[in-house]
């Protein structure tokens, strides 16, 4: 039976070429699948809004150098830190790489045979590529900290690290590790509570088909 017999057996719960328990097994992968779906959409939509965003945050500042200049913009004190410069190019990066995997995502989807069980195989692979992102995700956010971090050597402002010592970095740092452990808890979280049964399941489908 093709995926679209299957499909159009979904929205017919007395279609005869169903069995009782193919039927359980097709509600229980197209609920998997339209969930996998939402939320890669969901996250592919937020990466191209934020990138859009940091692109067009940037094009703001080229235009003020190109149409005041630099040194009129420090003497405006306008001029903006390179923290607000640098961190943008690295969302966008960020945010390409997402958007890059989620097309991947999509046209491998069109390798998998066009059956249930090419179905699965294809909810189980995304799923599995799920899993990739939230164990990542924690890093990219560390990345950040430290592309933010490191930018601060370019200013005299620096000093201060230097002058008051260690206490004073931790203070300081002490916010961000917070965040970015809570994040790094949420993930693997959402992982062994969400995802990680997600991928048994479909494996225990897939095996019994």
């Amino acid at each position: 039976m093709s995926f679209d017999e299957f499909k159009n057996a979904w929205d017919d719960q007395t279609a005869p070429q169903l069995s009782a328990g193919k039927q359980a097994i097709s509600d229980t992968v197209k609920s998997r699948a339209d969930s996998i779906d939402n939320g890669g959409q969901r996250l592919y939509i937020l990466a191209i809004a934020t990138g859009a965003g940091s692109v067009v945050w940037l094009g703001f500042w080229a235009f003020l150098f190109s149409y005041m200049g630099a040194e009129a913009m420090r003497a405006a004190d306008i001029y903006p830190p390179l923290t607000l410069l640098v961190s943008p190019i690295y969302i966008i990066t960020v945010c390409v790489m997402v958007i890059a995997n989620h097309i991947q995502q999509k046209k491998m989807n069109k390798f998998y045979e066009n059956t249930l069980r090419g179905f699965v195989l294809s909810a189980l692979a995304q799923s599995r590529n799920r899993i990739r992102l939230l164990k990542l995700a924690p890093f990219a956010l560390i990345g950040l900290w430290l592309t933010i971090a490191l930018s601060f050597l370019a200013y005299d402002e620096l000093g201060l690290f230097t002058r008051e010592g260690l206490p004073l970095v931790l203070a300081m740092t002490a916010g961000d590790t917070a965040i970015i452990a809570i994040f790094f808890w949420w993930t693997r979280r959402r992982i062994a509570k969400q995802h990680r049964p997600r991928v048994a399941e479909l494996e225990e489908i897939l095996a019994d088909l």
